[in-house]
């Protein structure tokens, strides 16, 4: 079952990327670099406010095996008002920021980004019960069917000449028919019943978990608003594309052990020896190939997004050979830190990411401070830096 469903998992990935690939090149030929860093601004909060937009509790319910009907029920309803909180929250108050970061133009696509949340969340919920079944055949078809359609639309969007919108039509669009599919392909409902005990009983992990990814992502994308104080937007739309290229390799090579893996291990984490024996084999052939991925694209990158870009995007391919040179720690610090969740360390994660956010602090004040190159250089200090803290504070589960 796990081999079949990371087999799964990784056709999906690779399909996937190869489709994101494939529409990026057409879709970056039809746009500015000022879009894309005017769109990086935007992406920027709504990656944060992803973080909040459940409060964990999709995980927290995978992780929770011996969830009943009633329990499920009270999870989604929970889920489905915090995606309305995070809704409201985001239409409100981040046009007003940034408008205050000289971005005042971003107002109306801020609120129709915002519209992702509810959207998600009504999905997510869903595709809970998916995770919980390890039917991750189900994940791997909604998310080639949902990033092929959502390409279609983005690309057709800006032919048009809808600029910024076609990323967000793209954006959305994707959630949208994620959610519709989820519907579609998975048997379970939600009843009419909740009980807020129900969420109380996760409350503590779900709580922990939350701080965590909040903690991760504010300091994660505040290089784009840090940047975007010292830079032409030209630039910070080079910067963007290569973060986001860079961003979309690591999420998917990470989420295809992460996903299942997390499923896996929470469901024999009684079982110690076997829990150690699949983390080993796991972390040291995620290694390999994302040590070799890496290598290959920094020796190749700038070539390669000339290739893909045209001529004019060749800085953000100067810029991407820095940001992918490090990326193969990324997914070995996620299979870590789902291994530690799933084995109820969510404590341990989260003073983990308090630490190693903190180096991401220190490289933010030398972007702001020295500018674009010494902060790519010491962005590939720190990411040593914390695959070493990561691998010394699990140390002692695995020994």
């Amino acid at each position: 079952m796990l081999i079949k469903n990371l087999l799964w998992e990784a056709t999906s990935k690779i399909v996937v990327q190869g489709i994101a690939f494939l529409f990026s090149i057409f879709l970056t030929r039809q746009l500015t670099p000022e879009i894309y860093g005017e769109f990086g601004v935007i992406m920027a909060f709504v990656i944060i406010f992803h973080a909040l937009m459940d409060f964990s509790l999709v995980e927290s319910f995978v992780q929770k095996h011996d969830a009943n009907q009633k329990e499920l029920s009270s999870g989604y309803w929970g889920i489905v008002f915090m995606g309305g909180v995070t809704t409201l929250v985001f239409f409100v108050f981040i046009p007003i920021i940034c408008k205050y970061l000289g971005y005042s133009n971003l107002g109306i696509p801020l609120r129709w980004m915002s519209l992702v949340f509810i959207i998600s969340v009504i999905g997510d919920g869903i595709g809970m019960t998916v995770t919980r079944a390890m039917n991750f055949k189900v994940h791997s078809k909604i998310s080639m069917i949902a990033n092929f359609s959502s390409s279609c639309i983005g690309l057709i969007s800006a032919y048009q000449g809808f600029g910024i919108y076609a990323l967000i039509f793209q954006f959305i669009s994707k959630t949208s028919i994620s959610t519709v599919l989820y519907f579609m392909f998975e048997k379970w409902r939600p009843t009419l019943y909740f009980n807020l005990n129900d969420i109380k009983i996760v409350s503590d992990y779900a709580s922990k978990r939350t701080a965590t990814k909040f903690i991760n992502q504010v300091i994660t994308n505040l290089d784009t608003v840090v940047l975007s104080i010292s830079l032409p937007v030209q630039q910070l739309g080079f910067y963007n594309k290569a973060k986001s290229v860079t961003n979309q390799y690591i999420n998917n090579s990470s989420s295809i052990f992460s996903g299942v893996y997390f499923s896996y291990f929470s469901k024999h984490k009684e079982k110690n020896d076997l829990l150690i024996a699949s983390f080993i084999k796991a972390f040291f052939l995620l290694f390999s190939i994302t040590l070799l991925i890496s290598i290959l694209l920094v020796i190749f990158g700038e070539n390669l997004f000339v290739f893909m870009f045209k001529e004019e995007w060749k800085e953000s391919g100067q810029i991407f050979q820095y940001l992918i040179g490090i990326s193969f720690v990324y997914p070995l610090i996620e299979l870590i830190q789902v291994y530690l969740n799933a084995i109820n360390q969510a404590t341990t994660t989260l003073k983990i990411n308090v630490l190693t956010k903190s180096l991401q602090l220190i490289c933010l004040f030398i972007a702001f401070k020295f500018g674009l190159t010494y902060f790519l250089i010491s962005l590939i200090i720190k990411g040593i830096l914390e695959l070493i803290v990561n691998v010394v504070a699990m140390w002692k589960y695995i020994i």
